[in-house]
């Protein structure tokens, strides 16, 4: 009887280690790292922290990949927030022109697998509307889940280069090919696209997977370019194809184009 105690006292002390061990392991693993580029910020979210941001961040193109956007893989979980009062931004990177737009993945964040939560920050485009340059979603997820906790997703016009043939594009704030959104707060806002030869859904949210909204605001968001000619846009706000889901579980929310 006496052996049998032992082996259960054994027991319970392993078992009690093997949880302290795996709780400090955690700990490590989301330490707070501060950043100030881009180069500190891929490191960062390689390595799965808690990333403040002490200045606002501009992505670049990488023309071996044709690739700017920040990857989230399967297994990586990271928060990035504002450091202190200050709202900072990580700022779409510039792309020309180029022969074949479907190389380039130009979202500032692509959600693949991973878990991304913004608390804080605002994710922006570069700015440079009707300029023949070729804009991107703010945030892709695919098969992630991105948190939105506070900040906003304001990527502004999202813009193609003039062609001959008509192309269909899907939002400016957020895609959701697969995967989740939660969104417990902040804006998705002032996302639009120009009504040329081109459909657009969802300028705010396209959601072909699941979004989840508990509160926060969509806003000013324009699906077809200027109010003349926005018969080429659908869902200004929130577009849910047929294989999403859109769910709203407060009364807090506010959604409008």
């Amino acid at each position: 009887m006496k052996t049998f105690k032992r082996i259960i006292m054994t027991a319970m002390v392993i078992a009690l280690l093997a949880g302290f061990i795996d709780a400090n392991t955690v700990r490590i693993q989301a330490a707070e790292v501060h950043v100030t580029t881009e180069a500190e910020l891929r490191a960062a979210i390689k390595n799965g922290n808690i990333i403040i941001l002490d200045k606002n961040i501009t992505l670049t193109l990488t023309t071996q990949t044709m690739t700017a956007t920040v990857d989230i893989p399967t297994g990586v979980s990271v928060t990035i927030k504002s450091n202190g009062s200050n709202q900072f931004s990580i700022i779409a990177a510039t792309i020309s022109a180029i022969a074949s737009y479907n190389n380039v993945n130009g979202a500032n964040f692509t959600v693949s697998g991973g878990t991304l939560t913004l608390d804080g920050i605002k994710v922006v485009g570069s700015g440079q509307a009707n300029s023949g340059y070729y804009h991107y979603p703010g945030v892709v997820v695919n098969g992630g889940i991105l948190n939105l906790n506070s900040g906003a997703i304001s990527v502004g016009l999202i813009n193609r280069v003039t062609e001959t043939t008509s192309h269909c594009w899907y939002t400016g704030g957020v895609r959701i090919d697969s995967g989740t959104f939660n969104m417990y707060g902040g804006e998705v806002s002032s996302n639009s696209s120009p009504a040329t030869n081109d459909v657009q859904y969802g300028a705010g949210v396209y959601v072909a997977g699941s979004f989840n909204m508990y509160d926060g605001e969509i806003k000013n968001n324009n699906a077809g370019g200027a109010e003349s000619s926005r018969a080429n846009g659908v869902g200004g706000g929130v577009y849910v194809d047929s294989t999403g889901v859109f769910k709203i579980y407060s009364t807090t929310y506010a959604i409008s184009t």
